[in-house]
């Protein structure tokens, strides 16, 4: 006898099955994604901040400082530790973007590292156009394992496209304590009481703490 094929209702039936399948794997693979990517990035991040460290090692504890301005420093951390030879180009601290962007690697560091600290307190705030570099050392970082040294500060995923803070959808990415300790996080967790106050430049979490290396980001 020959086999019997299927009737159109029959196929009907088994692509609708596929389809639930299909929908109900979906989201595991999407988070099985986008955790392969979290850890990657939170490896990058780690590995940056070991040469942030490794650079203030060598140069009597102080901070990389590759601009004048305390915000353009936090960007160019790099152009440092290139000079030093920590780094062969600013590719090398975050080769994934370099394939997709000409522009600073995702990592920065926090500008408290490369800005007075008496500077970050809201008595005594400088106009943000005015404000300067100073040299920081390690051992000015009151509480190193509370307070970031570096943040990715674009996030780039399936869900999200764009500066980390201060997103309304809180993305979470890699954030890398003083202590070089790496965990992931969302802006708000770095936030006293999570309400975010700003002035001249100061006041964003990780990336410009208040009391800077004298302040806590982790609450």
């Amino acid at each position: 006898m020959r086999p019997r094929g299927f009737s159109l209702i029959e196929l009907l039936v088994v692509v609708a099955i596929l389809m639930i399948l299909v929908g109900l794997a979906l989201p595991t693979i999407s988070a099985s994604r986008e955790n392969a990517r979290l850890t990657t990035h939170m490896a990058r991040a780690r590995e940056n901040g070991l040469l942030i460290s490794m650079y203030a090692d060598a140069n009597n504890e102080r901070y990389p400082i590759g601009d004048e301005h305390p915000e353009n420093a936090s960007l160019f951390w790099w152009k440092p530790l290139i000079d030093s030879g920590l780094l062969e180009s600013k590719e090398q601290a975050d080769p994934e973007w370099a394939a997709r962007s000409s522009g600073n690697p995702r990592y920065a560091m926090s500008f408290a590292m490369a800005y007075n600290p008496d500077f970050m307190r809201p008595e005594s705030l400088v106009p943000y156009a005015d404000a300067r570099t100073s040299p920081i050392r390690q051992s000015q970082v009151l509480y190193p394992s509370d307070k970031g040294l570096m943040w990715q500060w674009w996030v780039w995923t399936g869900q999200w496209r764009g500066h980390w803070c201060c997103a309304p959808v809180h993305p979470v990415a890699p954030v890398v304590m003083a202590d070089l300790s790496a965990e992931s996080g969302r802006w708000p967790d770095y936030v006293a009481e999570g309400k975010l106050i700003r002035h001249e430049g100061i006041g964003g979490p990780i990336m410009s703490t208040w009391y800077g290396v004298r302040g806590r980001d982790r609450r």
